[in-house]
């Protein structure tokens, strides 16, 4: 509780300071960034690393059964004995190795990162969705005629030939099940 409380202080405090400032906009994660990243579909990543932070076989096992258990108390609690144990700072490089491009990123995090860039611009978009074919296209998981014709849509949007609800609706429908739609469904 005093945590929390020191928390909203914290956040009533940061808005206070943003406020009216157009170049500074604060971002709040609804726990810790340790506790929200194993929230937001990441405890297999943390789990990956437990043999950094951890030696005994037992601490282990047991710490890999709090963090799959999908109950915020217990994979909270082991998340931050973990970046406590490791040092935050040091556990962040830890866990930055593990990164991926299946890795979800918070939403807090990701706004934070949008609103730098706001508006952005079909130049970045254009980016964004080819880095993100490219990994399509290196998982082997698609058929390169797939590939190749959102390949051609983010040329066209590139050219600003197609705006972007239309790259976005052809995303979405060629790629369903892919990360980036989360980015793409909330714009």
């Amino acid at each position: 509780m005093a945590s929390q409380r020191a928390g909203l202080r914290r956040e009533a405090a940061l808005k206070q300071m943003c406020n009216g400032n157009r170049w500074l906009t604060a971002h709040f994660a609804d726990h810790t960034f340790e506790v929200d990243f194993v929230s937001t579909g990441n405890a297999s990543t943390i789990v990956s690393v437990l043999g950094d932070v951890y030696k005994d076989a037992g601490t282990i096992a047991t710490s890999k059964a709090e963090l799959e258990s999908g109950d915020i108390a217990l994979f909270g609690t082991r998340v931050l004995t973990m970046a406590r144990n490791a040092g935050k700072g040091w556990f962040a490089l830890i866990l930055g190795r593990m990164i991926t491009p299946e890795t979800v990123i918070p939403d807090y995090i990701l706004d934070a990162i949008f609103e730098v860039h706001t508006p952005v611009s079909s130049q970045t978009w254009a980016s964004v969705l080819d880095y993100r074919l490219s990994v399509l296209a290196a998982s082997h998981l698609h058929a390169p005629t797939d590939i190749a014709a959102m390949r051609a849509h983010i040329g066209r949007y590139r050219r600003d030939e197609i705006d972007f609800a239309e790259i976005r609706a052809e995303m979405l429908q060629a790629f369903p099940a892919d990360g980036i739609n989360a980015i793409l469904a909330s714009f």
